[in-house]
């Protein structure tokens, strides 16, 4: 199939620009590397991003979609001025529309977005603590991450999307879905996962420690705050899964290029 045509799920052609086969190209890698790493939950969680010169058009995988087959073509393609719109069974599911209306509405910096329910990640979002500065990845993500509690069904979808969206634009980074999981935003698709997988790591080495009976060591609150700015100012690619992408996506074309699809 050439790259300015794809198919749909009802198998009609439709057109496709070369920035939105790359971002259907990179979300499909995105969703194969979470199964690749263990950080994914069967077909729940999405990755999405927006497409460079499409406007406020992103790239989402469908409802029901397995990480470890998704496929570029597969993908969806909506608006984020659209309203979100029930597609259960047929389109995208409507939690994975309005998180990431959310998140992209309301930081233009952001292009892509995760949610996951990981091995760690779920567990600590469920203990009454948040992530210390006991690690490097700790540290990383020292009071960049907001805490949003759990909500019964009285508090309707708008209601939590507006939580969220008021969280970003206070400036987290990351959010924590108390009882739930994470949701992970980045200014690329690589940057996001990169975060992700960070934010795994420092949750498991926290988790470990705090299973001993042995006092935990933080470092000192200027050190802290020095390598934290550092982290986030950084302006070479150590810090947003750039160095590591293309040898990820060649991984991926090794065990299974037909991401690519």
């Amino acid at each position: 199939m050439s790259d300015t045509a794809l198919l749909n799920k009802a198998g009609c052609a439709q057109r496709s620009t070369a920035s939105e086969r790359d971002t259907r190209v990179n979300v499909a890698a995105c969703y194969r590397l979470l199964n690749v790493y263990g950080l994914t939950d069967l077909t729940d969680g999405f990755v999405s991003a927006r497409i460079p010169d499409g406007g406020d058009e992103f790239i989402v995988g469908g409802y029901g979609l397995l990480p470890e087959l998704a496929c570029a073509s597969d993908l969806h393609k909506r608006s984020l001025k659209d309203e979100a719109k029930l597609e259960k069974f047929t389109g995208v599911d409507i939690d994975a529309y309005n998180f990431t209306k959310s998140a992209l509405n309301t930081r233009p910096e952001y292009n892509a977005c995760i949610h996951a329910h990981t091995e760690y990640g779920v567990p600590f979002s469920a203990l009454d603590c948040t992530l210390e500065p006991i690690t490097q990845y700790g540290i990383m993500f020292h009071d960049k991450i907001a805490y949003l509690d759990y909500h019964d069904s009285s508090v309707t979808a708008g209601d939590a999307c507006d939580h969220i969206a008021d969280l970003f634009a206070k400036g987290a980074e990351i959010i924590v879905l108390r009882n739930h999981g994470f949701l992970v935003p980045g200014r690329t698709v690589a940057q996001a996962f990169f975060h992700l997988y960070r934010l795994e790591q420092a949750c498991r080495y926290q988790m470990r420690a705090m299973s001993t009976d042995v006092k935990r060591i933080t470092p000192n609150a200027i050190d802290i705050k020095t390598v934290r700015e550092q982290y986030w100012n950084m302006t070479h690619v150590d810090n947003d899964g750039t160095r590591e992408w293309p040898m990820l996506t060649c991984k991926l074309d090794r065990l299974d290029a037909t991401y690519k699809d």
